[in-house]
């Protein structure tokens, strides 16, 4: 898996602020799965106006694109634009809530069904609080994603508690936990043979800053599946349950923000 990401923001006034960000995404699976297991491609962008209506509260619009391409044949892609509005509410001095929703618009394009639109909802939310030094986080989103390599998209509901806490100065560590219920979003003749499947994970990180720029990083996750029908892989197993491990390590690298004006 690679990720790349370009993020840009400009002061309009003391209240006033304009995000801009776009990212490329790429999933590759490394053995072969018989199309169970599908590789994606991912571009997307997102352009976003926040306004501060008082010390405590804020309003934003935000604008969201993503599009997804699945190489595997018979994979097809699939698009969406999205447009959130979002409401920020500082509750104390170490909590603070946002709250956001509007409506999606996924136009798909399948070698199975040809082309087609369809309008939903997405939605947002998220409640953080900051210890002395521990900071922790409960978040929910709504939205069509790529489906994690089971089906070439999904209509995704996500819930997630995450922990933060730094060890040193240059050593940090975080754990999360969560649960996410996915649904089919296109008839394929590709991935899992399925029309939802729920995923219970749970997962650790350790961070070190290697350099200004530089941080290294390793990684746990565990995954509980539980598919809506029996899935059988290239072994001729079948199971509607599976569980999956992985431990990873690598660099990330993230260059100082640079003025533009």
């Amino acid at each position: 898996m690679n990720l790349s990401l370009l993020d840009i923001q400009q002061s309009l006034s003391p209240r006033a602020s304009l995000t801009l960000a776009g990212g490329y995404h790429l999933t590759h699976f490394t053995q072969s799965t018989g199309g169970l297991l599908l590789d994606n491609r991912q571009i997307t962008g997102q352009a976003g106006y926040n306004y501060a209506l008082s010390r405590r509260n804020s309003l934003a619009v935000v604008y969201g694109y993503q599009h997804f391409h699945f190489p595997t044949i018979g994979g097809g892609g699939f698009e969406t634009h999205v447009v959130n509005f979002v409401f920020g509410h500082q509750i104390s001095g170490r909590m603070d809530l946002q709250l956001g929703a509007g409506p999606q618009v996924t136009r798909l394009s399948s070698p199975v069904t040809g082309s087609s639109t369809k309008i939903s909802a997405s939605a947002r939310a998220s409640l953080r609080y900051r210890f002395p030094k521990t900071s922790m986080s409960i978040n929910y989103t709504r939205l069509d994603s790529a489906g994690s390599g089971f089906f070439a998209g999904a209509e995704s509901d996500v819930v997630r508690l995450t922990m933060n806490r730094p060890f040193g100065r240059r050593w940090e560590g975080s754990a999360d936990i969560g649960f996410s219920h996915n649904r089919r979003l296109q008839i394929q003749n590709v991935g899992v043979n399925a029309k939802s499947y729920n995923d219970l994970y749970a997962g650790a990180r350790v961070n070190r800053i290697l350099t200004r720029t530089i941080n290294g990083f390793l990684f746990y996750q565990f995954n509980d599946l539980n598919f809506s029908s029996s899935v059988c892989g290239p072994g001729g197993v079948c199971n509607h349950l599976s569980t999956r491990n992985v431990i990873g390590l690598g660099l990330s690298w993230q260059p100082h923000p640079i003025r533009i004006d």
